[in-house]
């Protein structure tokens, strides 16, 4: 939801400047943001984690690694 679709809709879009620096900036500002509730710190973190992640996306063109990673560190911080 944060990585394949808002890149499917700023790659797709015409315009100057690079589509990749919208999509990173904000897609990865409200995977951040949907994380408050553990804290600024959390928000903080998870933009940063997301950030990568939309570089990951790009340049491997492939969800799943992600999705995996995503389940993993799910896995390990609620277990």
């Amino acid at each position: 939801m944060f990585r394949a679709l808002p890149w499917c809709f700023f790659s797709s879009r015409d315009g100057s400047g690079s589509p990749f620096w919208r999509y990173a900036l904000i897609s990865s500002l409200l995977f951040g943001l949907i994380h408050w509730e553990n804290g600024a710190h959390e928000v903080v973190s998870t933009f940063m984690l997301g950030f990568v992640a939309c570089v990951l996306y790009v340049k491997i063109n492939n969800i799943w690694p992600l999705i995996g990673a995503h389940f993993v560190t799910d896995v390990r911080s609620f277990w």
